[in-house]
Formats: structure tokens, sequence, C-alpha cells
């Protein structure tokens, strides 16, 4: 996946420290950064180290302007234009094409002295003063402004104030794009305006990983789902009604056959002739259950905790690993061998070895619970909303799930053997 760059456009002194977080910042968000004072910033050493930042902009999907009280150096002196500004009239252009964002900072100290400078200017000029004075003072410099006039004109370019009102005297004339100037005190005040505007709360590699689970449940969604008649089924209901419709019990061990409905088995042999060669993928999955993205930091015990999203994929996980194990020519073979071919047809119950219909009952439940896990996590990618589904049982005869669950090991029972070693 190609990842979205920056290119970071400031004076260097006055910016290090602001330039070097925002690097960071954007890089944990999984995109690239041009910033020139560092040694991954990539240059054609036959250019002058000017042209070479000009020319790194065309490969940026974003531009982040910083302004300061400073110039820095100068492109053209004559002209009085910073290569920082011709920085960025590269990227308006590019702009104007389509082909690159702009996000346009300044600090607020800044921002305020040319508004003191404005209201300076309109109270100079209804005094008894030479034009030549009023702006010999309004463009006096200072601690904080550098070259006031330069930063003032500046900050008026980007915000294409000129254009603006040209814009608004002439309706024929559109107005300008991009013009935005975010005033900041703090990185966070930038870093703020970022997550808004690009990446709405959701890093990179966070957006790009449910990305790629959401296309790895919804592709086995359509490999486990089944397309007859032009509806889609899955086999719970079938299988509900298989219970409702025949006693499943231990007592069913020591029985040479249980006798089944032929019109449920033929339901039932219908959806395991689906199975035959049916593979799921769990690439993805596993790989989300091996980071931090569906895990949460309990801060008042100082330690990750788990999320309910995230035992439900670890539940998917299981349920996939005992599909695979299941889902054998042993076990789906059994609808094969109870079919018309082999003479068992009619109204009359059709004999099934108990052993052959259970393993075959494990299978199906462990594919409904496939698919009821993959709808729940898929709903919760979509819209943010996660409700636990309500799964098949773990095993095929109800009457033995208490005895197996006395003899699983709890949590709790685990905990307490692992403290008393």
């Amino acid at each position: 996946m190609k990842k979205p760059t920056f290119f970071i456009s400031s004076t260097i002194f006055d910016f290090k420290d602001l330039r070097s977080s925002l690097k960071f910042y954007l890089e944990q968000q999984g995109c690239n950064v041009l910033a020139s004072e560092y040694p991954d910033f990539r240059v054609d050493l036959d250019k002058h180290s000017y042209q070479a930042c000009l020319d790194a902009i065309r490969q940026a999907d974003y531009f982040v302007l910083l302004i300061g009280a400073r110039v820095g150096g100068w492109y053209d002196k004559k002209q009085s234009i910073s290569i920082t500004q011709q920085e960025y009239r590269v990227a308006y252009e590019l702009h104007k094409a389509g082909r690159l964002k702009i996000l346009a900072f300044a600090r607020s100290e800044i921002w305020e002295l040319k508004e003191s400078r404005s209201e300076l200017v309109k109270y100079l000029d209804g005094i008894d003063l030479a034009p030549e004075q009023v702006k010999a003072i309004a463009q006096h410099p200072s601690k904080r402004f550098e070259n006031a006039n330069f930063i003032i004109n500046f900050l008026n370019e980007v915000s294409r104030n000129t254009d603006t009102k040209a814009a608004l005297e002439d309706n024929s004339l559109k107005f300008p794009t991009a013009n935005w100037l975010y005033s900041f005190s703090s990185f966070k005040d930038i870093a703020d305006a970022i997550q808004s505007q690009i990446f709405r709360d959701t890093p990179l590699e966070e957006a790009a990983t449910k990305h790629l689970l959401s296309l790895e449940i919804r592709e086995n969604l359509k490999v486990l789902l089944c397309k007859m008649g032009g509806a889609i089924y899955d086999p719970e209901i079938s299988v509900q009604n298989l219970y409702k419709e025949h006693n499943i019990s231990k007592a069913c061990l020591n029985l040479s056959a249980i006798d089944v409905n032929p019109k449920r088995w033929s339901l039932l042999a219908t959806f395991g002739i689906h199975l035959l060669g049916s593979e799921v993928s769990d690439r993805v999955l596993d790989y989300c259950l091996k980071s931090s993205l569906f895990i949460d930091f309990d801060a008042q015990k100082n330690k990750v905790a788990s999320t309910r999203v995230f035992d439900a994929l670890a539940s998917l996980n299981h349920e996939i690993q005992k599909f695979r194990l299941a889902n054998v020519t042993k076990t789906v073979s059994v609808v094969f061998e109870y079919s018309k071919k082999n003479g068992y047809s009619g109204n009359l119950p059709i004999p099934i070895e108990p052993k052959k219909l259970l393993a075959l009952l494990h299978l199906y439940d462990r594919w409904v619970n496939i698919i009821k896990l993959s709808v729940a996590l898929q709903i919760y990618l979509d819209t943010g909303e996660f409700t636990e589904p309500d799964l098949r049982p773990k095993s095929p005869i109800p009457d033995m799930i208490p005895e197996l669950d006395r003899e699983a090991i709890s949590d709790n029972e685990l905990s307490a053997y692992i403290e008393n070693r």
C-alpha cells in the first residue's frame, strides 16, 4: 500500500524541535516524511540544495508549512523571496493542479503581531505623518519579527487575501482554495489539526489493518455461505431443527443408528457438499491477535487488558482451527454414504451411524460459529458497534456440555495453580 508522503516546509533553526516532533508523529501514523535536515531526505547531488527541496515537493501528497518570525535563506534576495516562500509557491501550483494538499500553520504570537501591526498602520494613517514615516514605523524590526514586512506579506499570501478580495469584487473569479492558516502555540495544536483533517482519529496502520481484516472476513463469508435459488443461506436453522426433531444425547452413542428425518438429512447433505474443498483464511486474523490493535491498557492495574472484540477474534481463530481439523473427507463423506445413490430415498427415516452424524454436527457447529463471529466482527468494522453473537455449543451432545465444563480448567484455577507452584 502506498503511504501518504508529507513535505515539511519551514525555516530550520527556529523550528528544529518542532520539525523533529512532527516527523516522528507522522511516521508513527505510517507516513513518509520529507524533511531536508535528515539523512533520509533523498537528493540529486548534481543539483543545488534549494532545487533539490523544490523537486522533492513533487513527491509529496501533503505540504505542511510552518511560519515563524524568521525569514531563513533567500531564494531570490532582489525580489525578497525566501526559500520557504518559494517552496510554498511550488506547492500551491501543485495544489491548483489537484496533486497536493496544503496545511499551513503560523505561530500564534506572530499572527497576533501581524494584527497589531495592521491596527498600528490604521492608527498612523489617521495622524499627520508622511507616508514614508508611517511605513518606517510599521515595518520597524522587533525582537520577535526579524523582517516584519516580509513575514506579514507571506502570511497574507498564504491566506490568499488579495485573491479573496478580487473574487469578492468580481463574480467571474473563483475564490481561492488552500487558504486556511492555522494558528498554533504548541505541537498539540498542529497534531490535532492534522489528525482531524487527514487521519480522522484512526492511524494509517490501524486503518489499513482493519481494512485488510474486513477483506479477509468478507472473502471467508463468501466461501462459507451457500447461495441457492438466488438466496443466501447458512446451515444454522437446519442444525437447530435437527436437534428439535431428534433427541441427541449421550445415550445415542450406545445406539447402532440414529433415525434422521429424510427431508432434514437432504438439507444437511446439501450443505455438506458445499463444504467440499472449502478453505478459510486467517493470515490477517493471526496478525491482529499478535498486535495491540484490539487491546486496551488498564491504567489502574498498569497492564494491558483484553477487549470484547479481541476475545471475539480469539474465538474466531479457535473455531477456524477446529473447523480445519473437522473438515476432512472422513467427516464429510457421510453425506455421500447415506445418499439416494446408495438407496436412501423416499419418506423413510435414514439410519445414520451416531459417531458419523455427531462428527458432522460438530463440523457444522464450527461452521455456524465462524459465520456468526465473522458477521459480528464485520458489523463492528463497519459501524464501531460490537454485539457478541450467540454461538453454537462446544459439543454436539448437549448433555455432555456440563461434564466438559467441569473437566475444563478455569482461569482462576490456573492462576491458583501457578501461584502455588
